[in-house]
């Protein structure tokens, strides 16, 4: 790989997010067109509370 990639840093970087009592983030890194991170961190749904999962469909917003 011609790019230095460590997956530790972003999970530390994402990590005050990744409990069970706040609202998540899907996070997807892509380079060269070539997916190499993904994960999600948090809940999906602040009110059942359901944990956010590669399976669950959300809306994107402004953020992307």
């Amino acid at each position: 790989m011609p790019w230095n990639f460590d997956e530790k840093k972003i999970d530390a970087i994402f990590s005050q997010i990744d409990q069970c009592h706040k609202p998540g983030a899907a996070v997807g890194i892509a380079i060269d067109g070539r997916p190499i991170y993904r994960k999600r961190f948090g809940l999906a749904n602040m009110e059942l509370p359901v944990v956010l999962s590669p399976s669950i469909r959300v809306r994107i917003y402004s953020m992307t």
